[in-house]
C-alpha cells in the first residue's frame, strides 16, 4: 500500500504457513503497544485504513487478511475440514 497520512505509512507482510501464505497489514509507530486487528468476514484489513490512521500515533497495527479474504493465500475452503483448528493458523 502507498500514502501516508499522519506521517504512517502502511506496509504489507506476507508470512509462510502450512498450506499458505497470510498477508498482514502494519500500520503505525513502530515501539508504540501493539494491536492485533481482526476484520469483519467478507473484508479485508485495508477496509479499515482510515481508522488506523486515525489510530497510528497511539499503536503499531497489526492487522492480517483472514482466510480466504484480501491477499492471504489460503483459501477458505470449509467443506473439507472437520475441525475450526486450521483458522487459527
Amino acid at each position: 500500500m502507498t500514502g501516508a497520512r499522519n506521517g504512517f505509512a502502511a506496509r504489507r507482510l506476507h508470512v509462510a504457513i502450512a498450506g499458505g501464505e497470510v498477508a498482514l497489514l502494519r500500520f503505525g509507530r513502530e515501539g508504540a503497544p501493539p494491536l492485533l486487528f481482526a476484520h469483519a468476514n467478507g473484508f479485508c484489513a485495508s477496509a479499515y485504513r482510515r481508522m488506523f490512521e486515525a489510530m497510528g500515533a497511539a499503536f503499531d497495527i497489526f492487522a492480517a487478511d483472514l482466510r480466504g479474504h484480501g491477499a492471504t493465500r489460503l483459501p477458505a475452503a470449509v467443506e473439507g475440514h472437520r475441525s475450526m483448528a486450521i483458522f487459527g493458523e
